[in-house]
């Protein structure tokens, strides 16, 4: 399976701001963010390799990334 590089490259933009906006919400200090963001984003990336090797019946659909 491949994957559109303009997905790829959309979601991978949007990822962190969501989790910006997360950790805002919940009271995270804010000098700390960049530092919970960058751990976030390998420990979702080291979650998800083993995500794209599942068969794909049991994956949900993707949601296409928003027009800004």
């Amino acid at each position: 399976m491949t994957i559109d590089r303009t997905l790829r490259e959309c979601a991978r933009a949007t990822i962190p701001t969501m989790v910006k906006r997360i950790l805002s919400t919940s009271g995270s200090p804010s000098d700390l963010q960049k530092e919970a963001v960058k751990t976030i984003l390998v420990q979702a990336s080291m979650f998800f390799a083993e995500w794209v090797e599942l068969p794909q019946a049991s994956r949900n659909p993707s949601i296409p990334c928003q027009a800004r």
